[in-house]
C-alpha cells in the first residue's frame, strides 16, 4: 500500500502545507522530495545552506506516526502526543541531496506508550537517527 500527501493529511489530521512526507510505503518507508523545500535552503544559512534540523525532524516524526496507525499499533483517529524525542545528527542535508529515505527500524509498546527509532538517508549515505516515545491516547 502507498499513501501519498491527501491521504497522509487525513490520517495525520495537518494540513498538506506542513505535511513534509511525500509518500508512505507500507510497511516503514516514507520518501522526503526535498525539491520542494528550496525556499528552506535559500533562508538557512544564506552563504553554507542546510536543511533546518527542526524540519527533519517532524519529517521523522510524521513518519513514525502514520506508521503506527498502517501497521495498526493503533487504532485511528486514537492520537498518539509525542512526550520525548531524540535527534542525532550524522551529515547535513545540502541543496545537492535530492530526497531522503525515512525508514521506521523498530517499535517497542508497553501498554499505553510506544517507542519508534526512525532512520533518515540520503544518496550520501545515513543523515540522521532519531527516537520518539508517545503517549497513545
Amino acid at each position: 500500500m502507498v499513501l501519498f500527501k491527501p491521504d497522509i493529511s487525513r490520517l495525520l489530521d495537518i494540513s498538506c502545507e506542513f505535511l513534509f512526507v511525500s509518500a508512505f510505503y507500507e510497511p516503514n518507508i516514507a520518501i522526503l522530495d526535498l525539491s520542494s523545500f528550496d525556499c528552506y535552503f535559500k533562508a538557512h544559512f544564506i552563504t553554507r545552506p542546510v536543511f533546518p534540523l527542526s524540519l527533519l525532524q517532524e519529517s521523522m516524526l510524521q513518519t513514525s506516526v502514520v506508521h503506527l496507525y498502517v501497521n495498526s499499533f493503533i487504532d485511528f483517529p486514537v492520537k498518539a502526543i509525542v512526550f520525548s524525542s531524540s535527534i542525532r545528527i550524522f551529515s547535513c542535508i545540502t541543496p545537492e541531496v535530492e530526497s531522503l529515505l525515512i525508514k521506521v527500524l523498530s517499535v517497542k509498546l508497553n501498554r499505553s506508550i510506544a517507542i519508534v527509532s526512525v532512520h533518515a538517508t540520503s544518496s550520501q549515505g545515513l543523515c540522521a537517527k532519531a527516537k520518539f516515545s508517545y503517549a497513545i491516547a
